[in-house]
């Protein structure tokens, strides 16, 4: 079983000498040849099998000029740049005065961060998807939003989460607080708006609460701010990349009158 934690941080390159990481299904080739870094990626297994003892020259390589000196490559999970639709196992009707709680696994992308002599100078070499989502369009065909489409469904409790380093778990509260049931067919969640933080067992985003009134058609949807209470989850490992505008809207959840979201700060 992979380790979430092992694979991010600092890279120990040999000089001459080829380095593999995996991360989840994306297989990671370093090289440190005298003042240059070398990288490239792959997600095919058979090319796992026939390169782990030399540099596999099939597979397209990338080049850095970075001098002589001291430096360090640090492997980073970030998240997808766009959106990502969320979908339970099955469409579900919620109670009015209900809650329910899901867990929402997203793929990560790994960043590579070229680090200079006493970290001084910091510049991301590449981001790189683990998991190459599928383009999709969330919303009317005139006023919606690109995003992708995740794999993953929502799930109801983390026994049935996979323990893999290239999944980031979301927690995810629905509330129903109207007199009508609340149909869970999909959610948008922005990615934009989301820290990262390291767990025990787990690597995890900050959570999302969408609360539902009933008298307002938009439900609105919290993005909460720090780490999850769960697995200990408390190491940050990137803050959010925008912050919430009091009053911002945004298409959050289908199947509410059109489907309209109101976005606010859970600070």
């Amino acid at each position: 079983m992979e380790d979430n934690n092992a694979i991010w941080g600092i890279q120990k390159l040999e000089a001459n000498a080829v380095a593999l990481r995996r991360v989840g299904p994306l297989s990671i080739w370093l090289e440190r040849a005298r003042d240059e870094l070398h990288y490239a990626f792959s997600r095919k297994e058979s090319d796992l099998g026939s390169a782990k003892a030399a540099k596999p020259e099939h597979i397209e390589w990338n080049r850095w000029a970075c001098g002589e000196g001291e430096l360090g490559l640090e492997l980073a999970p970030v998240l997808p740049p766009r959106p990502v639709v969320v979908r339970p196992a099955m469409p579900l009707q919620i109670m009015p005065g209900h809650h329910l709680h899901f867990f929402v696994s997203i793929p990560v992308y790994v960043a590579g961060i070229l680090v200079a002599s006493g970290g001084e100078s910091r510049v991301t070499a590449f981001e790189e998807p683990t998991v190459v989502l599928s383009n999709s369009w969330y919303g009317k065909p005139a006023d919606g939003t690109l995003c992708y489409a995740l794999r993953t469904r929502a799930r109801r409790s983390q026994e049935e989460l996979r323990r893999d380093a290239h999944l980031a778990i979301c927690p995810l509260e629905l509330v129903n607080e109207s007199n009508n049931p609340l149909l869970f067919e999909r959610v948008l969640l922005r990615s934009r708006f989301m820290g990262m933080y390291r767990g025990k067992q787990y690597i995890w985003t900050s959570g999302a609460r969408l609360v539902y009134h009933g008298e307002d058609p938009l439900p609105e949807l919290h993005y909460v701010a720090g780490p999850p209470a769960y697995d200990e989850a408390s190491d940050c490992l990137a803050e959010p990349k925008e912050q919430l505008k009091r009053g911002m809207l945004d298409r959050a959840m289908d199947g509410i009158r059109g489907g309209i979201g109101k976005v606010r700060n859970g600070r």
